[in-house]
Formats: C-alpha cells, sequence, structure tokens
C-alpha cells in the first residue's frame, strides 16, 4: 500500500508541474528565465536610466580609441507596410531537446520610436514555425498563426534580463562623444499563444509585428541579442526577409567616439533575434511509465472500496 501510494503522489506531482507552462528556451541566454538583451541601470558613460528602468546598450568590439568599433544597429525592421509596400520578417533557430516540447507561448521583443510607455501601440501581428531555415526548398512552414490582431497577442511593458525585471530601453554606445542616451525606444515584450508539440530537432521561428497610427502603417523594429563587451556572437545566424527575400542580420558597425563608418565589409557581424518559448516538455518514457502505474494504483484502490 505505501508503495502504490508513493508511485501515486510522484504521478500526481508530475501531472500537476506539467499543467504550468515554465520558461523551456531564451535564445542566447545564459539562464530561460532572461532575455538576452544585456542591460544597466547605467550607461557606459555613466548616465541613469529611467527610474525603476534599465538601458540594453549598443556595445563595442573592446579595441581602444580611436579605433573602437560599436554597434551601429539598434534594431531590425519586424513590420508591415500594408498589402503593397515592403513586409519585413524575422527569423531564428532553436533546439528542442529531450523527447519534444509541448509550446504553448513565443515572446518577441520589439519597440517603436518615440512611443509612450504606457502605451500598446501593436496592432497585429503574425508568427511561422519552419522545420529548416526559411526560403529554403527543403524547408517547410508546419505552423501559421495566420493574421492576428493586437488583442490576440500578449503585451508586457516589463520583462528580465540580466540587470532585473522592470523597463527597458534601448540605446545606442554611449562612448565618450557619442549622443546621450535617450528614452524613445522602450522595449516591448509580444506573446503570440499556440499549442504545438515539437519533436526533438532544430526548428526555426519567424514573425512580424504590426503597428497601424490612423491609416498609414508605421515601422516596428526589433533589438538584436546584446551582450557584454562583444558585438555579437559566435555562430549568430539571424535572417531578416527585406521583402524580396531571406538575408543574414548583419550589423555593419560604427567607428566611435568619431561616428564613422567603418570601410566597407570590414566589421560585418551578424546577429541573432532574442525570444523565449514557453510550455512544457514531454515527460520521458520512465515518467510517462510512471504516470501510468499511478494511474493503476488509483484505479485498483477505487475497486477496492466499492
Amino acid at each position: 500500500m505505501k508503495l502504490k501510494r508513493s508511485i501515486l503522489l510522484v504521478a500526481l506531482a508530475t501531472v500537476a508541474s506539467a499543467a504550468f507552462a515554465q520558461n523551456l528556451f531564451s535564445n542566447q541566454s545564459a539562464s530561460v528565465n532572461q532575455v538576452a538583451l544585456f542591460s544597466s541601470s547605467t550607461a557606459l558613460n555613466g548616465s541613469a536610466a529611467p527610474a525603476g528602468g534599465f538601458y540594453s546598450e549598443l556595445q563595442t568590439d573592446g579595441a581602444p580609441a580611436p579605433n573602437t568599433i560599436a554597434n551601429t544597429s539598434a534594431g531590425f525592421s519586424v513590420h508591415t507596410i500594408g498589402p503593397t509596400g515592403t513586409n519585413f520578417r524575422l527569423a531564428d533557430d532553436f533546439a528542442v531537446t529531450g523527447p519534444g516540447w509541448n509550446v504553448t507561448g513565443v515572446k518577441v521583443y520589439a519597440y517603436a520610436t518615440g512611443t509612450a510607455l504606457a502605451t500598446n501601440w501593436l496592432t497585429g501581428g503574425n508568427l511561422r514555425i519552419w522545420n529548416g531555415r526559411p526560403g529554403e526548398s527543403t524547408s517547410s512552414v508546419i505552423f501559421d498563426s495566420g493574421a492576428l490582431t493586437s488583442s490576440q497577442i500578449g503585451h508586457s511593458n516589463t520583462f528580465t534580463t540580466n540587470a532585473g525585471t522592470g523597463n527597458h530601453y534601448r540605446i545606442f554606445n554611449s562612448s565618450p562623444g557619442t549622443s546621450a542616451p535617450g528614452s524613445t525606444r522602450s522595449i516591448r515584450e509580444f506573446t503570440f499563444n499556440l499549442n504545438l508539440n515539437l519533436g526533438a530537432g532544430t526548428y526555426w521561428i519567424d514573425y512580424q509585428l504590426e503597428r497601424l497610427v490612423g491609416t498609414t502603417y508605421s515601422t516596428v523594429f526589433n533589438p538584436s541579442t546584446t551582450h557584454q563587451g562583444v558585438r555579437g556572437v559566435a555562430g549568430a545566424n539571424a535572417l531578416q526577409f527585406n521583402g524580396t527575400a531571406w538575408v543574414s542580420a548583419i550589423d555593419a558597425g560604427i567607428i566611435v567616439p568619431a561616428n564613422t563608418t567603418p570601410a566597407a565589409g570590414s566589421a560585418d557581424v551578424a546577429q541573432e533575434i532574442p525570444f523565449v518559448l514557453t510550455g512544457q516538455p514531454v515527460p520521458e518514457p520512465m515518467t510517462m511509465a510512471v504516470l501510468a502505474l499511478g494511474a493503476l494504483a488509483a484505479r485498483r484502490k477505487k475497486n477496492k472500496k466499492a
């Protein structure tokens, strides 16, 4: 009886833990619970971020002045300009481990310059999951959310990075002689809700966000992942759809503090896109066996009482 009761308790605990979504993956982050947008309460030049907030600052390659090169792109276009305009999209890959994942949400991060912090400026979006690199003949879309309205996509002003939980502002590098940090690029977290079972393997997310101001579509930017003291990470391979084709998401760099563009091709660095996947891992076969034994023990106990 004690053994059966123990088995049942383990099974119930497993079921209870699986019932709640958890962070499964955070691209290029040391923790699944943090977004890879290296943040700080102060900029590199000592300027303090707005109260309760953090700066996500473009980094440099660490070389001494006057040859210091910083990232030059605060974000990549990820918006639609309507049926007849350029439709930008962004994509990046992730690997599913273990027996698989039940993905219930994909969180992405974007800003629209000059928007009020409390305003949800999103008017729509779309998310697709590919089983390979987007645009290639061997790849196909295995999930498509279709056109979603703002009410179908979760929205939050705050999220967690290495610096903590709060509002985050994208700023250019603040090395001496560069532009003063500002708070016009407040980064939002948007959540695409879905219910998709993925087996072990490599997949790609591909998404687009929409902002309609009056009758005019407006720009939306997605920051690249940010890492202390480097302009990019090894193996970075994010893609941007530029309206015609999928191309690598590249940051060309800029020399600071002179703010002059380096020679063509000399400082191109591939980038990654921050995103978080939520859901539940598929139980291991042994866990499934424990669940089955627990269910059997519970049924036998019920039959005895009857």
